[in-house]
């Protein structure tokens, strides 16, 4: 359970890194 939990985390701030790469790369 909170290995899932953990891992949906992870999969979340990736998801935010790839936001903000996509983000500098248009700027």
């Amino acid at each position: 359970m909170l290995y899932v939990h953990f891992k949906k985390i992870k999969m979340d701030s990736f998801e935010i890194n790839k936001i903000i790469a996509a983000v500098l790369v248009t700027v």
